[in-house]
C-alpha cells in the first residue's frame, strides 16, 4: 500500500475538485449573481483566473473551485467593513 499523502500517486490517477456554477457561489456567499460577477471581473481585471466551460459559443462560463470561493468571500468580507471598495 502507497502513502498518498506523500505524494506517492500512480502516474494516471486524477484528483478532481468539485467546480461551482455562478448561482451555486452566489448562494453559498450569500450574495447576489451579479455581485459574483462583479468580484470576479474584479480579480480576472487584476490577472485572476478562472476555469471556464467548454462551451463553445461567444461567452463560456465561469466555474468556481474552493480557491475562488475562498477569494470572492474575502472581497465579500473587505466590501462588508465599511468605506472599503473592492475595486
Amino acid at each position: 500500500m502507497t502513502d498518498d499523502t506523500k505524494g506517492n500517486t500512480e502516474d494516471n490517477m486524477e484528483y478532481t475538485e468539485k467546480a461551482y456554477a455562478t448561482g451555486e457561489v452566489a448562494t453559498m456567499l450569500d450574495i447576489s449573481v451579479p455581485a459574483v460577477r462583479k468580484y470576479a471581473q474584479i480579480l480576472e481585471s487584476k490577472g485572476y483566473t478562472f476555469i471556464r466551460s467548454k462551451k463553445k459559443g461567444k461567452y463560456q462560463a465561469r466555474l468556481f473551485v474552493e480557491k475562488d470561493v475562498t477569494a470572492l468571500r474575502y472581497l465579500k468580507e473587505i466590501r462588508s467593513k465599511g468605506n472599503t471598495t473592492v475595486d
